[in-house]
């Protein structure tokens, strides 16, 4: 008996993955943001020292300084979250591009109820199979997306090497890097407006843009992140290289034609 041929027709929605990527990172944005507030308003070491409900013991650190530090602390914290969330997406998304090229394979007989579980399954795995090879490091990954533009391979650069500073080199950069981001801020013409009140001059527009920023990060420094700098970072991740990534992706897409999988499972 000759192979039966089913056309499957998949609805790849890679926004979904971006909307995904910024629910984690605005979630971890939110927890950072009670951290420092409960520092800024005396409420953090009652809230430290505080026994959890249904807690029967509760162990005390009496003599311990629990506020110096926890400011940066907090901020590392969220930065790193923040990545880790960046290179799932970045998972997914090489991932999409490995479906484009291979195809999903139907290697057995389904039933329409089982076509979409059988394509999710699949899906994710592939996905796991990208985020465990150990050989593809974090700039291989930037590497297998096309059309990037320079400064967001720079961009990502920066921020994987401030990450591998805080992860594996107890804080201290082992080379010299920069951190490119763009921050949102209010400007006056093509200048930015960094206090309130402003008086602008005659015929100047006011308006919200994005500006070129870094931070210069030298061999043997202890690079730190101010809150305002985090929260640039975090647009930057959500904005131009989020937005860049998934258009390289979608291009891919479209020259695939990954939204028409042709199967050919075993006829029984």
């Amino acid at each position: 008996m000759s192979d039966l041929r089913t056309d499957i027709i998949v609805n790849v929605r890679l926004p979904d993955y971006k909307d995904q990527l910024v629910a984690q990172v605005g979630r971890h944005v939110a927890d950072l943001t009670h951290a420092l507030r409960a520092l800024q308003d005396g409420s953090f070491v009652e809230q430290a020292k505080g026994k959890g409900p249904g807690s029967l013991f509760h162990v005390e650190y009496p003599d311990l300084d629990v506020t110096t530090g926890a400011e940066q602390r907090h901020v590392q914290n969220c930065f790193r979250a923040v990545i880790a969330a960046f290179i799932a997406f970045l998972d997914q998304m090489i991932a999409m591009g490995r479906l484009a090229a291979a195809g999903i394979p139907i290697d057995r007989t389904l039933s329409e109820a089982e076509v979409l579980p059988y394509v999710r399954q699949y899906v994710e795995k592939v996905i796991t199979t990208v985020a465990s090879d150990r050989s593809l490091t974090n700039p291989k990954k930037i590497a297998a997306f096309s059309g990037l533009s320079e400064w967001a391979k720079e961009a990502t650069a920066g921020l994987f090497a401030l990450r591998r500073c805080y992860e594996h080199h107890g804080g201290v950069a082992e080379s010299d890097f920069v951190v490119r981001y763009r921050a949102l801020r209010l400007l006056a013409g093509k200048g930015e407006i960094t206090a309130l009140p402003f008086v602008a001059e005659e015929n100047t527009g006011i308006s919200i843009g994005l500006i070129d920023k870094e931070i210069v990060v030298k061999a043997g420094e202890r690079p730190e992140l101010t809150e305002q700098q985090l929260r640039d970072i975090v647009n930057t991740i959500e904005l131009p290289l989020a937005t860049e990534i998934l258009l390289s992706v979608e291009k891919r897409l479209a020259s695939k034609g990954v939204a028409e999988v042709e199967s050919r499972p075993t006829a029984p």
